[in-house]
């Protein structure tokens, strides 16, 4: 039976690869991230890891400890000697101003402060020989109330109008059982390097919020922008090198998990 250790095991994404992992047959150790240090050196084990910030803004207004908490973390993992580590970085390593899907080879040009600490994350867990995941935007039950999916639900399951940012940002959203199954493929497999998790394809904010609305049953809704946007912003990523490397590809259409989403109470 192969040993899994999740960091991150109680969060969003970690609940589904727990589940997707034990449902493998994998022995599945969850490990709070303040517990990191106590464990011993786990050379036959294989580990994911999620634990992270995904507070965008608060890495922005506190980058130093953030990244200072960060890499402390990551410095310990490594030290664990573990068989295999596969890091959940990010799309936003890669920045958002190329319109082209981006792949494992494209250069990495963040323009947050989040994105920043995740490029910054991979470079010791590359230096490691460890694979990294940059994994585009997630969605699904039990995702951040403070997302655009949950934004535009909440709002149009209380009314007929939506506001958002904008509506020209196109993203590569990807459910996340297709998330937890991709890591999964990772970590039960043997595959090294970097991988995006990804569907490959964009959807606009715009394009989004018109499929919750018909979803929620009220295609006539109003959706406003807050702002234009001065530039484009397009973050869609290539997937076909995990598929090379282990047969994984996205299943979930967006249709599909926003029907799914629009019948879950609004928070």
């Amino acid at each position: 039976m192969k040993r899994v250790v999740v960091t991150g095991a109680s969060g969003f994404i970690g609940r589904a690869l727990c589940a997707r992992l034990e449902h493998a047959g994998a022995e599945v150790l969850r490990v709070p991230s303040n517990a990191v240090a106590a464990l011993h050196a786990m050379p036959e084990a294989v580990c994911v890891h999620l634990a992270a910030n995904g507070d965008a803004q608060d890495v922005e207004n506190r980058y130093a400890q953030r990244r200072d908490e960060a890499t402390t973390l990551a410095r310990q993992l490594l030290q664990k000697k573990f068989r295999r580590v596969i890091f959940a970085s990010s799309a936003h390593v890669y920045g958002d101003a190329e319109q082209a899907p981006r792949s494992e080879e494209s250069a990495l040009l963040p323009t947050t402060a989040y994105g920043r600490l995740k490029a910054e994350l991979e470079k010791l867990f590359s230096q490691a020989g460890h694979a990294r995941a940059r994994i585009s935007n997630v969605y699904g039950v039990g995702m951040s109330v403070n997302n655009v999916f949950s934004r535009i639900l909440r709002q149009l399951q209380a009314g007929d109008r939506a506001q958002v940012r904008n509506l020209a940002s196109v993203r590569d959203y990807i459910h996340v059982d297709d998330v937890a199954s991709a890591l999964a493929a990772l970590a039960l497999g043997t595959p090294a390097g970097v991988f995006n998790i990804s569907t490959g394809r964009g959807a606009s904010v715009g394009e989004l919020a018109a499929l919750i609305a018909r979803a929620c049953g009220k295609p006539n809704a109003r959706v406003e922008a807050e702002a234009e946007l001065k530039s484009p912003s397009t973050l869609v990523l290539d997937p076909r090198l995990l598929f090379s490397a282990c047969g994984w590809r996205a299943r979930i259409r967006l249709e599909e998990g926003v029907a799914a989403l629009a019948g879950m109470p609004a928070r």
